[in-house]
């Protein structure tokens, strides 16, 4: 009964959409980023693990470069400012931001045996 609060003001911010924008993402990235470099730094020989962590973190570094370039793009062609909201295509849009984020997951999952091969040499 503790989570029952939490649940009820979950509920009541996720009503405003704000909730799935950005903190679903957020909590994911809480979750993901702490073992993704927990396995970089796993993975590194000795005396290299900062190299390897930096290394780790250039794809984050880049998907923020990247997407600020494209984003702009996206907004003009699906979301033009002086249009009315009935000729608004943000349907398309979100459907290619959310394929475009797919990509990772899907990518982890196939390449998972390649990826946990050095957990399992270590246990």
């Amino acid at each position: 009964m503790k989570t029952f609060p939490f649940v009820c003001a979950f509920l009541l911010i996720g009503c405003t959409g704000h909730t799935y924008e950005v903190e679903d993402p957020t909590i994911g990235e809480a979750m993901w980023q702490p073992r993704f470099l927990q396995y970089a730094a796993e993975i590194a020989p000795p005396g290299r693990t900062g190299a390897y962590m930096g290394v780790a973190q250039f794809p984050w570094f880049l998907t923020k470069v990247i997407t600020s370039m494209y984003s702009g793009w996206f907004l003009l062609r699906y979301c033009p400012a002086d249009t009315p909201v009935a000729g608004l295509n943000t349907e398309t849009m979100w459907l290619i931001y959310g394929s475009i984020a797919m990509v990772s997951p899907v990518l982890l999952i196939v390449a998972r045996g390649w990826l946990g091969k050095d957990f399992k040499d270590k246990a």
